[in-house]
């Protein structure tokens, strides 16, 4: 058993147990506790889930972790390594979730440990369910009976004990009566009750709504299906394409906010199916939207030009700007949008999306970000790296199909503050 879960977990959770008895007593009361201060940002790092399926193991993290802290994604920000579905093979005599023994010999603390030695952050997965998401083919198609249903507290007591700073929570195998609010809510207790700060990311598809009860029970949730890595196409299953997540985020925008984040699925950005400009568009969209910063990409992999996106600066400022104030999509005309994002020093993140199979010239007015159109704005084009002028009445752009035009403006303190329209 041992070579399953190893002993420093079983040792913790036991201690953790004991704590926990009493603890739990309080979980509602403690969860507000619990929860503050946690995600004053969007949470940013990698995932197994899109790069490497269920292809890992203990090497495979060991090198995602050193490509995180070596090209410099985790000093930007970059400081989760998220492990997504495959990782436990099922239950062992006492209920405790095992870790396949070939891949973690060590079991799944010592992985945590080899991450926090790094500087990161480790996040781990289960399900509301009973049952995770991904099919087991040695196992006939079955999925393995691996949810947290009616097993939250030994589960959130085992992920503490392992050292898990994040856990995804999937929606995989819930009985069709099971009520999606309460079930994170029982999670979100147990997380509490183990007096570690893990932070909760609801991975409930968006069937629930999750963005109008989220923000206290977790700190990020998902808002739709799986992203498909594709720039437009939807499944018979409800996965949909990336184009199709920004309208989703456009939807939901004024629910996120620090402590709380839609969560449109992971970046595909270095996944090798997008162009470099549908790559931009991504990024560009998640910063404007203040969308949680997943990687999916092997980072082992990724092209040059890919990564660079992924480690735009001020594209990542944006992102995590301080206000915390998500963006809004102002407009959406056959093809043509425009965004804008207050930003906590003033300036307006203003982003030209061009939606068609061809190149256009996309205009922005003054006045569709509340502003005089006799008032000076100056700033800077972030991708191209362009330096504006202070100029009346707006901008003019040719932006490439797929493409933006991201811009960082500098108002005059005198003008007019922008008024979001939600």
């Amino acid at each position: 058993m041992f070579n399953h879960t190893s002993m420093a977990d079983i040792m913790q959770t036991t201690r953790l147990l004991f704590r926990s008895c009493l603890l739990s007593l309080l979980a509602m009361a403690v969860a507000p506790v619990w929860a503050a201060g946690q995600a004053m940002t969007p949470p940013m790092g990698w995932s197994t889930w899109y790069g490497v399926r269920c292809n890992y193991d203990a090497g495979v993290l060991h090198t995602m972790a050193d490509r995180l802290r070596d090209s410099g994604l985790a000093k930007l920000g970059y400081n989760y390594l998220n492990v997504d579905d495959c990782w436990a093979t099922g239950r062992d005599a006492d209920g405790r979730l095992v870790a396949d023994p070939k891949r973690f010999p060590g079991g799944m603390s010592a992985v945590a440990e080899q991450v926090h030695a790094r500087g990161l952050k480790f996040g781990i997965y289960s399900s509301a369910g009973t049952t995770g998401c991904q099919r087991d083919l040695q196992q006939s198609g079955q999925r393995l009976p691996i949810g947290s249903r009616g097993y939250e507290r030994l589960d959130a007591l085992h992920f503490a004990a392992m050292g898990a700073d994040l856990l995804k929570l999937d929606w995989c195998g819930h009985y069709p009566t099971q009520d999606s609010r309460s079930s994170f809510e029982t999670m979100r207790d147990a997380l509490a009750a183990t007096g570690r700060p893990i932070m909760l990311s609801i991975c409930e598809w968006g069937t629930g709504k999750p963005w109008l009860w989220g923000k206290g029970v977790g700190q990020m949730w998902r808002i739709a299906m799986d992203t498909i890595n594709c720039w437009s196409c939807t499944t018979d299953w409800g996965g949909i394409g990336i184009v199709q997540t920004f309208d989703r985020l456009a939807e939901v925008a004024k629910y996120g906010g620090p402590g709380g984040w839609n969560d449109p699925d992971n970046l595909m950005v270095g996944n090798g199916v997008l162009s470099l400009d549908e790559e931009r568009a991504q990024m560009s969209v998640y910063a404007m939207a203040a969308a949680p910063l997943i990687i999916a990409a092997d980072l082992r992999t990724i092209r040059p030009e890919s990564l660079a996106i992924l480690m735009q600066r001020e594209v990542i400022g944006i992102n995590q700007d301080p206000l915390g104030k998500p963006g809004f999509r102002v407009r959406s005309d056959d093809g043509d949008e425009l965004w804008v994002r207050t930003l906590h020093d003033g300036r307006l993140a203003v982003l030209m999306f061009n939606r068609s199979a061809s190149a256009r010239k996309l205009r922005v007015h003054w006045s569709e970000l509340a502003l005089p159109s006799t008032t000076l704005i100056g700033g800077k084009e972030i991708w191209s790296g362009e330096l504006i002028k202070p100029v009346a009445d707006g901008l003019t752009r040719m932006v490439q199909p797929h493409g933006v035009a991201l811009f960082l403006l500098t108002v005059p303190q005198d003008s007019k503050t922008v008024r979001p329209p939600i």
